[in-house]
């Protein structure tokens, strides 16, 4: 099947932005899912923060979401210290707060969301 859905990736000094857009399949989150371990990898850190941004269809059906708690977890593994999720609507809230890790700030605009990450720098 084709895959659905796309991030894009960039670090800002010890920040990974994760800008999550259009609705995901399973195959589109498994290799959205891969994209980002690659990242993390190669970037060599041992420590770093993570803010997502969500755009209004980042959703899942529900196997593409039965992955993501998994990919929450290998990044606390290798070295996630907090989350910060920009969302646009409480659906997205609801299940950012179900499948991310604390510390989690859940946020509807990205300025409130990179204030509150960079207590943890």
């Amino acid at each position: 099947m084709e895959e659905h859905g796309e991030i894009t990736l960039q670090w800002i000094e010890d920040i990974l932005i994760v800008k999550a857009e259009g609705p995901f399949n399973e195959e589109g989150t498994l290799a959205a899912m891969k994209k980002y371990q690659q990242c993390i990898l190669d970037s060599g850190r041992t420590s770093w923060l993570r803010l997502e941004l969500w755009d209004n269809e980042a959703l899942g059906t529900p196997q593409a979401m039965d992955h993501l708690p998994s990919i929450y977890t290998w990044s606390v593994q290798h070295g996630c210290v907090a989350t910060a999720v920009v969302v646009v609507s409480s659906i997205q809230e609801s299940i950012a707060r179900k499948i991310a890790p604390e510390p989690l700030g859940v946020f509807r605009e990205q300025d409130q969301a990179m204030a509150w990450l960079k207590q943890y720098l």
